[in-house]
């Protein structure tokens, strides 16, 4: 019972952690965007750049199945950014 606890308390805390990462590097990615004065060619080439990261880092033949997860996360959090950064510069203008 005391493992399970303890397990529990050990992945809560690892989530909890990850959404505070996740939130700092929106916000780095956002204000690095912002300041490149072309966000849509700064987020393409860092969707580049990590997939480069993540195909040196995780074989395809050992761990596709985790690749492709941070493929896909590194897809919908540029996606997210960069509609948050349209919009924003859509409301700019107004």
């Amino acid at each position: 019972m005391q493992k399970e606890i303890e397990l529990t308390r050990l992945i809560a805390d690892l989530q909890a952690r990850s959404v505070v990462h996740h939130h700092i590097i929106m916000q780095l990615v956002r204000d690095n965007a912002r300041k490149a004065g072309n966000p849509r060619a700064y987020l393409s080439g860092l969707a580049e750049d990590l997939t480069q990261i993540v195909d040196q880092s995780l074989p395809l033949d050992d761990v596709r199945t985790a690749a492709m997860s941070m493929r896909q996360y590194f897809d919908e959090f540029l996606v997210t950014v960069g509609a948050e950064l349209l919009m924003k510069q859509q409301s700019d203008k107004s």
